[in-house]
């Protein structure tokens, strides 16, 4: 079977200091490295022991203390002690960022807080994560900006000229 390991796995000499054991180990967040183990996903330490079990259908990096996991086609979060903090109910979620991840409830993109509260309702077809108190976000064909709120912030820009 093919491995893939993180350039975090190998020092600055080349050796490799966590061995490829893993299907898969990717780049670390928060201090760990979300890993494949026999078709299912679960995370690993800087030394390469396991410190969350491979049970998620998928998982994504942590960011923030809390990472999306899939179970059962739903998406939640756990903490980096691989408790379920924000139930598995999305059908897509991504990382926090600012203290807000995007969310996808039925067809649409929002947003909610750490604590799993709708902050942002789910009106949006694409949403990224915000940086700098903003996030780009498509709805109808027309892509803008909005704050922690939704406000749009800038001026919609069609998704090609003359829609």
């Amino acid at each position: 079977s093919v491995h893939y390991i993180s350039p975090e796995q190998v020092d600055r000499n080349g050796k490799i200091v966590i061995p490829a054991i893993y299907e898969y180990s990717y780049s670390f967040s928060d201090g760990l490295s979300r890993t494949r183990i026999n078709e299912k996903w679960g995370f690993i330490d800087k030394t390469g022991a396991v410190v969350i079990p491979a049970r998620y259908n998928n998982a994504k990096d942590f960011s923030e203390g809390l990472a999306p996991v899939e179970i059962k086609g739903k998406w939640g979060f756990i903490d980096r002690a691989g408790n379920l903090m924000i139930p598995a109910k999305y059908f897509n979620a991504n990382g926090f960022s600012e203290g807000l991840a995007p969310v996808m409830i039925k067809d649409n993109w929002g947003y909610i807080d750490t604590d799993g509260n709708l902050v942002v309702k789910a009106t949006y077809s694409k949403a990224d994560r915000f940086q700098d108190g903003k996030a780009y976000v498509e709805r109808l064909g027309r892509y803008f900006h909005i704050d922690k709120q939704g406000k749009k912030l800038t001026k919609a820009i069609p998704l090609r000229p003359g829609k």
